[in-house]
């Protein structure tokens, strides 16, 4: 009968624990490169790579920030075109 009420207190709980676990993350790299933080974004790569892979893909994330930037910026009316 009250069935129901346990699978939305299981959904609330993974739903917390994913909250929680959000204060935790590192900040992604390529927004730190488009904020200006190349430091801050070299040392969140090295938390998951080794220092010369996190280099490299730190060159990668630079390079392709600055082909986006050189880019048109999107309208909204080409989605529809």
């Amino acid at each position: 009968r009250h069935g129901w009420r346990y699978s939305i207190a299981a959904q609330g709980v993974v739903a917390l624990v994913l909250l929680v676990g959000m204060f935790f993350l590192p900040r992604s790299p390529r927004w730190l490169v488009l904020q200006g933080r190349s430091d801050e974004a070299l040392r969140s790569l090295q938390l998951v790579r080794d220092a010369e892979h996190a280099s490299a893909e730190l060159k990668e994330i630079e390079a392709g920030c600055a082909a986006a930037g050189a880019l048109e910026v999107p309208r909204w009316r080409e989605l529809f075109l």
